[in-house]
């Protein structure tokens, strides 16, 4: 599928399809103990990366960039996300989690101007949640040297002050 981007509305919708893949494996589970063994599905990028150029966009994060235009990278080798003003260009590279809170960090990622982790939490599985926090790291090279698995945990305690954690209701992210 090609790196469109997700209007608001579908972004809800795809969000309101999640919860029920969710709540799905949830009831299997309950029915058949096997069912526990299957994992629940990945949060897609195509709805990650739409719901962090809605966010920028937005100026809800990286208010020091104002005045960029920002877009989604055109190929697997480009940065999830390009902020261009004139001449310059930022690059964001787009990681989601929900309950698990583990992630991978690639090369790619590192090398990156930022990295905007969005954590769902129990969003997914608990339906009175509507509160997600989405976490902005500048320079994360300064950060984080190399390839590795890290949770959320591990990200913040390293990342400390660097970084800016905004904590917002989905709806209000996406008016």
């Amino acid at each position: 599928m090609a790196k469109d981007t997700l209007s608001a509305s579908q972004i809800r919708e795809l969000l309101k399809l999640l919860r029920k893949a969710f709540r799905f494996n949830r009831n299997l589970a309950k029915k058949n103990p096997l069912a526990s063994y299957i994992k629940n599905p990945q949060i897609p990028s195509q709805l990650t990366e739409s719901l962090a150029l809605h966010i920028l966009n937005r100026r809800i994060v990286a208010k020091e960039l104002d005045g960029f235009r920002f877009d989604r990278g055109r190929t697997r080798n480009d940065p999830d996300i390009i902020g261009t003003k004139g001449a310059a260009e930022r690059s964001f590279e787009v990681k989601a989690t929900a309950e698990s809170a583990f992630q991978e960090l690639k090369v790619k990622d590192m090398s990156a101007d930022y990295i905007i982790w969005i954590h769902f939490g129990d969003f997914f599985s608990n339906a009175s949640k509507n509160e997600i926090e989405i976490r902005i790291l500048q320079e994360p090279s300064r950060y984080f040297r190399k390839p590795q698995r890290i949770n959320l945990d591990r990200f913040d305690e390293v990342a400390g002050k660097g970084m800016r954690v905004v904590r917002r209701d989905i709806e209000r992210l996406l008016r």
